[in-house]
């Protein structure tokens, strides 16, 4: 599974890679002990990296490349319950309760990640206490931000969630002076439809009324944030149009 390769090097060092802002409080001694421990693999699109309810044996860091997290519900179903990308980590909640693998995770693109063996990462964690500062701040905002989507998707339309998603992904990027904002969306749709919750078909739709109402274009298979207020308005409950 997946192709082993040596983790990055930067001025002939080894780097913790991929979540070095995460890792810089561990000392020279602490980095080079867990440095020797971590395994570095690049993945195809489609690679299963985490089977559900199989031991937790390791953290994985995301070098690069994008991963989503599924569970199966009880008519057998995958249902998606995260997208993690570069800097982010995948079994930390169950490396630390010592339980297993609560969710699956897939790749969605080539993916290089970094295999932290589990004894190593918890002797970096009762070493360093910011570092498990780090983390229990980066969990509560992972909570946090699952429950803000489950009350979306129980109380807002496809349309808004979606306006939603995209006023997010063309915030803080830089807008040419005395030129239209016409942003370009990198994310693909598949991705998006799995981020908004819905199906393809129901995001297209959403993304063609925006089109209709000139708050994007679509050209081909691209999307381009022209006016990302008027999508800030459609993101609101009450300015709901489409009834989904």
């Amino acid at each position: 599974m997946g192709t082993v390769f040596r983790c990055p090097r930067q001025n002939g060092r080894s780097e913790l890679c991929p979540a070095k802002k995460l890792f810089s409080c561990l000392s020279p001694g602490q980095v080079a002990a867990l440095g020797r421990e971590r395994l570095a693999r690049l993945f195809r699109p489609g690679e299963v990296l985490i089977h559900r309810d199989t031991p937790a044996l390791a953290v994985l860091s995301i070098h690069s490349g994008r991963v989503k997290l599924i569970r199966s519900a009880t008519n057998g179903d995958d249902v998606l319950v995260g997208l993690r990308g570069p800097g982010e980590l995948l079994g930390v909640r169950e490396v630390l309760s010592a339980v297993p693998y609560q969710v699956s995770a897939v790749t969605l693109e080539p993916s290089i990640l970094c295999t932290v063996p589990r004894e190593s990462f918890l002797n970096a964690v009762q070493e360093c206490p910011e570092l498990a500062r780090r983390l229990l701040r980066q969990l509560a905002e992972e909570t946090l931000s699952t429950e803000a989507q489950l009350v979306a998707r129980a109380h807002l339309s496809v349309a808004a969630r979606t306006a939603r998603l995209l006023v997010a992904l063309t915030d803080r990027r830089p807008v040419t002076p005395g030129l239209p904002a016409a942003i370009p969306i990198s994310m693909g749709r598949d991705e998006m439809a799995l981020r908004v919750g819905t199906t393809r078909e129901s995001l297209s739709r959403a993304l063609h009324q925006f089109a209709v109402r000139g708050a994007v274009k679509l050209e081909g298979g691209t999307i381009r944030v022209v006016v990302p207020s008027l999508l800030e308005r459609f993101s609101q409950p009450e300015l709901v149009y489409d009834g989904s």
